[in-house]
């Protein structure tokens, strides 16, 4: 599976304005994060492997590449702000208990109206 990251890469980019350069930025950030976690998984078998009972070892080694993983992406490589703004438009928004009124709706879609017609 590997070895068939660049040839469907190079098809997947045939024919769009889309570089090699282009690729590795989108993929550098979890490619580094992805080798730093391994390597953290790594030294995790290294030091714990035999001397926790399965369930905890497996529990252990988990928590420790997820945390590295996730630290790597979102810290060290600076994409915080990116999935932040995924999850604020994947979660709901809170509501507060604020009265509506016609200058202030309570969510931002409020105000929208289907038959609307925008004239250009």
């Amino acid at each position: 599976m590997t070895f068939l990251v660049i040839p469907i890469a190079a098809w997947s980019k045939l024919g769009t304005e889309i570089t090699w350069a282009d690729l590795w930025d989108a993929t550098k950030p979890p490619f580094f994060s992805g080798s730093l976690a391994g390597a953290a998984g790594l030294l995790v078998t290294l030091t714990l492997g035999g001397r926790l009972p399965p369930i905890l070892y497996l529990l252990a080694g988990l928590a420790v590449v997820l945390g590295i993983y996730a630290w790597g992406l979102l810290i060290l490589m600076g994409q915080k702000h990116v999935y932040m703004d995924v999850l604020s438009q994947l979660l709901p928004e809170r509501e507060t208990h604020q009265e509506r009124t016609p200058d202030r709706p309570l969510s931002r879609h409020a105000s929208y109206k289907p038959n609307d017609r925008v004239v250009c």
